[in-house]
């Protein structure tokens, strides 16, 4: 994983018409700067693949939950 994110900066003015005004946000893209990245790689111009496993599950702490003996209850 690499360290490129989105910077949120100020609004422009995208069109006016009469009384309505639509603006647009402008982002800035901050290049990463981790050579050994897949995002550095990816904004240098090459295919990346990058497998990712997203997983926040506690699984040592399942046991202990369980233990708790936690019931249902219907109202």
């Amino acid at each position: 994983m690499g360290d490129s994110r989105l910077q949120p900066a100020a609004y422009e003015i995208q069109s006016e018409s009469g009384s309505r005004t639509t603006y647009r946000r402008r982002r800035r893209v901050v290049q990463s700067t981790d050579s050994s990245s897949d995002t550095f790689a990816y904004q240098d111009g090459y295919i990346v693949i990058t497998p990712l496993k997203f997983d926040w599950t506690d699984h040592d702490f399942i046991g202990e939950v369980a233990s708790w003996n936690l019931q249902l209850v219907e109202f």
